[in-house]
């Protein structure tokens, strides 16, 4: 598979074919990982949603352990409580949420729509709910590199690509604002990446922590649009596959680029 990692601008705006790079035993390998939620984009969304005085009915689906700070309402699987916030539980999956159209006035929803049977569904819910939003979820970038999950007891990198509970790959398309979900088949594991193609993206994902993840935004100026890749249906497994992935790395990291700039205005 080919992966034109080097044809893209990064978020300091150089592009990888010209940083004269130097490619060392640390870019054969994944040597950072960055997990938690990233404090700079945070900070951005904070800053984005004060600008527009977005301050109440903020609702975060998936809070998990880390809730989003601005956050008035929460929803997850599990029951959670936090004082001064209003908590609800839901299956993403089948349930549809009890407030009506638009009553939010800003959806947050990090690291969870990769990890549900139904994520078109849960979209289609989030976007019902508030005419503003945000989603978030792992990188195509990160999803086809080993030892993105930890290390083995011994030391060595994990043996799987990505993250090894996740259904989908998920990136965002800039020119249409489309959300697009292709699942991740078990045919990611013997994906035949090119050496240099690997480098540089072991480069990219120890040196940007802003590539770990996949952004999506939608408001009154963008409207909210995705796509469920389904085989023998919008996709051929054995044809699209390899080529759909190489598309979601620099589709996803274009879109990330923009988003910062858009969520600093």
């Amino acid at each position: 598979m080919y992966l034109p990692l080097y044809n893209v601008n990064t978020a300091d705006g150089k592009s990888i074919r010209t940083q004269g790079l130097h490619l060392t035993e640390e870019s054969k390998q994944i040597t950072q990982r960055f997990w938690k939620p990233n404090p700079h984009i945070l900070d951005r969304l904070t800053g984005w949603l004060e600008r527009r005085q977005i301050r109440s009915r903020i609702l975060d689906v998936g809070c998990g352990a880390t809730p989003f700070p601005p956050a008035t309402h929460l929803v997850d699987y599990t029951s959670v409580e936090r004082p001064g916030k209003m908590t609800f539980r839901l299956d993403l999956d089948f349930d549809r949420f009890p407030q009506s159209d638009g009553w939010f006035d800003f959806v947050y929803c990090r690291h969870t729509l990769e990890d549900i049977m139904n994520p078109l569904h849960a979209f289609q819910e989030l976007t019902r709910l508030s005419s503003r939003g945000y989603i978030e979820t792992p990188s195509p970038l990160v999803e086809i590199l080993k030892g993105v999950d930890g290390s083995a007891h011994d030391g060595t990198p994990a043996p799987h690509r990505g993250y090894n509970h996740h259904r989908y790959i998920v990136w965002s398309e800039l020119d249409t604002n489309t959300l697009h979900f292709l699942p991740k088949y078990g045919l990611v594991e013997y994906l035949d990446i090119a050496e240099t193609e690997r480098q540089y993206a072991h480069y990219l994902a120890n040196h940007y922590p802003l590539y770990w993840n996949n952004y999506y935004l939608w408001d009154e100026t963008k409207e909210a649009k995705a796509v469920v890749y389904r085989n023998g249906v919008n996709m051929k497994l054995n044809e699209d596959y390899s080529q759909l992935i190489s598309r979601a790395i620099t589709q996803s990291i274009r879109y990330a680029d923009a988003f910062l700039s858009r969520v600093s205005a």
